[in-house]
């Protein structure tokens, strides 16, 4: 009797533990199940917001090449305000950055534009058949190129070069020149009437630095002009008196005698003088003296003497 209640007990705990492990299975096989979807909507997920991000940076990069595609440019415009000048006008719906020309040979002039929307400019056209190259930029570095030949009638040949402290003007022209003028800085217009092909006229420099304005005009109204900045120097005085017994030498600067060169009788004698005023005595000698004295100052002007006489 025993032995059969201790076989029905046994067998009731192995179908118990049986079916315990079926459930345990069960249960293993169910969490297996719910991570791999877990990590699938997780994979979904990832890849999803990698196409959002991309297709966000694509359409921003497409929208940008659109922006700068429809970007509007500066418009250059050119018109002829005489025979021998141009009327040049820039506009545009944003404030121009900088514009600029050329004529080719030469160095390129900018246009103060001050950040506005529309600036203007009277541009000389050079004698000859030149190309002018005209750029424009606006703040958003968007900018328009302009290229085209123009050809300049004749002007009269002006030309300035320094001598001994004086300015010399050279002006020539086969139409006939029919006046010229300067002026020194903002001061006094001196004209001069002409009515010839050829002309020169020397132009006194003022001490210290100053600019000389200059215009030449020809018979069919055609203009030359230059500028040009020189500073000028003091000339050096220098006399020659005798007094019976000797020859005297004196000079003077406002700046400063660097030295004196006297020739007297044909001997040549060389005096270092690094002042504003010298003063050197020869002695007169029996029967003919002759006497020649040049000094120059600092700034290399120099300035002559000669006296000849008998005993």
């Amino acid at each position: 009797m025993n032995q059969i209640l201790f076989s029905e007990s046994e067998n009731f705990n192995n179908n118990y533990n049986k079916k315990k492990s079926k459930k345990s299975y069960v249960g293993q096989t169910n969490q297996i199940e719910i991570t791999k979807i877990v990590k699938f909507f997780s994979i979904v997920i990832i890849l999803f917001g990698v196409c959002v991000t991309g297709g966000i940076s694509y359409s921003w990069v497409k929208n940008a090449k659109e922006d700068n595609a429809n970007a509007t440019k500066p418009t250059i415009n050119i018109q002829s305000d005489s025979e021998n000048a141009l009327l040049l006008s820039v506009n545009h719906d944003k404030a121009l950055k900088e514009v600029s020309y050329q004529w080719e040979g030469q160095e390129a002039i900018k246009i103060n534009t001050d950040n506005h929307m529309y600036v203007e400019e009277k541009i000389d056209i050079p004698e000859g058949t030149n190309t002018l190259t005209i750029t424009a930029t606006d703040v958003n570095n968007q900018t328009t190129t302009y290229n085209q030949q123009y050809s300049g009638a004749e002007r009269p040949n002006l030309s300035l070069s320094v001598v001994d402290n004086k300015i010399k003007a050279t002006i020539s022209s086969e139409k006939g020149i029919d006046y010229v003028q300067y002026k020194w800085d903002d001061g006094e217009v001196t004209s001069k009437q002409v009515n010839d092909n050829y002309f020169e006229q020397i132009i006194e420099i003022p001490e210290g630095l100053h600019t000389l304005t200059i215009i030449a005009v020809d018979m069919d109204k055609m203009v030359s002009s230059k500028t040009q900045s020189v500073h000028g120097v003091t000339k050096p005085t220098v006399s020659i008196t005798s007094d019976g017994k000797d020859l005297i030498v004196q000079a003077s600067d406002n700046d400063m005698l660097e030295r004196a060169i006297i020739v007297f009788n044909g001997e040549e004698k060389t005096i270092e003088i690094n002042d504003k005023q010298f003063e050197y005595k020869v002695p007169v000698v029996d029967g003919e003296n002759v006497i020649e004295v040049m000094v120059n100052n600092k700034n290399g002007v120099s300035a002559t003497a000669k006296a000849r006489g008998t005993r």
